[in-house]
């Protein structure tokens, strides 16, 4: 649609124009937004004085081009604009900001990597004032208010219910069959046919992130009631707590969860160790290590489980990981064995332990003995007569 826009104002007209805008607000209908170039000027430095009118060109282009008929602009000054555009399109203006920087990155830098060349408050006092008045809130709720947490995760409408996940503590084996102090509470359901679905596994195929934050925090409040149970029963141990790589990947849900971890885990520090899963192949070094290092205040390590087709292991130099393992559920018995035979010898010069989460067969928890695996769990019988790899259910 062909856009209205006003040209460059002199200060009477600009006058004019922020007499409009204020009427405008104040009746509630259309709205205010501040356009500012200095995140083009602090890229440009020294050369913004050169390109500062090529720049204003580009804007103003594409302003005109990507509003909506009806809505309008004008420079406030040599560093901003104000952009009024009605209810209906106000959701277009970061798609505006996007194009923006495109077609400043096109034109003035050639092709490569877009960077943000401008940015665009709201100028709506009512929703200025909710954001503050829901900030103070969040500061001031108790931090290990979890139903507050949870509450606010507001998971898609899809066939799934939390009401058929149940949390179980798993007690980790050690190459030699014996159990070890390591204990991990998961998430588990059951299927019809009798075999348990474990971890992230219990969700939907390619789940919204919204019920991979859910699946986490809930996960901490029972691994919490475990800990807790430890110390009453003066038991020895570190617990294995797993976090997906999604929910560190969101500052939404990450700042969440990090809320519900200084909460519920602060006097459980030196027990607690962090599992990070679903951390892609390919993914940076810089951004693994970026992943552990939320965490590390809040657990003595971090160590990561990833799909046992992982191949990028290079990922983790220099993440200082505690153990590196990968986890077969939802991986196919006929494939399992294979598929462990080819990761875990790859570790071999990483300085690193290994663990394998989800053994369901006797084959598979031999494997993993051969290859002096350091810790594993799963529902399975051990030869020799080792304990069984039991679920014990409620954390007890």
């Amino acid at each position: 649609m062909a856009a209205f826009s006003s040209n460059p104002v002199g200060s009477g007209e600009r006058q004019d124009l922020l007499k409009r805008l204020s009427e405008s607000l104040g009746q509630g209908g259309d709205r205010l937004n501040l356009l500012d170039l200095a995140p083009a000027q602090t890229h440009f430095g020294g050369d913004w004085p050169r390109l500062s009118a090529k720049v204003h060109s580009i804007v103003e282009g594409t302003l005109r081009k990507c509003l909506s008929e009806g809505d309008s602009f004008a420079p406030l000054d040599d560093m901003s604009y104000a952009i009024i555009c009605s209810p209906t399109s106000a959701g277009d203006i970061r798609d505006t900001l996007e194009h923006i920087s495109d077609e400043v990155t096109r034109r003035i830098m050639g092709e490569g990597s877009r960077k943000v060349f401008v940015s665009i408050t709201v100028a709506d006092p009512e929703a200025k004032a909710r954001a503050e008045a829901e900030a103070k809130a969040l500061a001031t709720a108790p931090v290990s208010n979890i139903e507050r947490i949870l509450g606010s995760l507001v998971a898609p409408e899809e066939e799934f219910s939390f009401a058929d996940v149940r949390f179980v503590v798993r007690t980790m084996m050690a190459a030699d069959g014996r159990p070890t102090t390591i204990t991990v509470p998961m998430a588990v359901c059951e299927l019809g046919n009798g075999r348990i679905r474990g971890g992230y596994d219990c969700l939907p195929p390619e789940p919204d992130p919204a019920l991979v934050a859910e699946l986490d925090a809930l996960t901490a409040e029972a691994t919490a009631g475990h800990l807790v149970e430890m110390e009453r029963q003066g038991r020895p141990g570190v617990v294995q707590v797993p976090v997906h790589r999604a929910t560190l990947s969101s500052r939404k849900w990450r700042e969440l969860y990090l809320k519900i971890c200084r909460g519920l885990f602060g006097r459980h520090k030196s027990r607690l160790v962090f599992d990070i899963f679903g951390i892609e192949d390919g993914t940076p070094s810089n951004r693994v290590t970026e992943h552990m290092q939320w965490l590390r205040p809040y657990g003595r390590a971090v160590s990561a489980t990833v799909d046992v087709d992982f191949s990028t292991l290079n990922s983790f130099t220099g993440a200082q990981v505690l153990s590196l393992g990968v986890t077969l559920d939802g991986v196919e018995d006929e494939v399992a064995e294979a598929k462990l035979a080819r990761f875990v010898p790859k570790l071999k010069g990483m300085d690193v332990r290994c663990h394998v989460h989800g053994l369901r067969t006797q084959g598979q928890a031999g494997l993993c003995r051969s290859l002096m695996v350091a810790a594993m769990n799963g529902p399975v019988v051990e030869d020799g007569g080792a304990p069984r790899l039991e679920l014990v259910r409620d954390g007890r």
